[in-house]
């Protein structure tokens, strides 16, 4: 598990496969899985 910062996440891409790849202020990147995909969707506004 990851905390993410909100004000830390540079780009949201989305993929094919209900996921997101965050791209972060520092250039690390982190998926969210479909155990978390609604729930982030929800808390971003997407």
């Amino acid at each position: 598990s990851v905390v993410i910062a909100r004000n830390k996440v540079k780009r949201i891409t989305p993929t094919l496969s209900s996921k997101f790849i965050l791209t972060m202020a520092n250039g690390k990147t982190v998926d969210v899985t479909r155990t978390y995909y609604y729930i982030f969707k929800e808390y971003f506004g997407i």
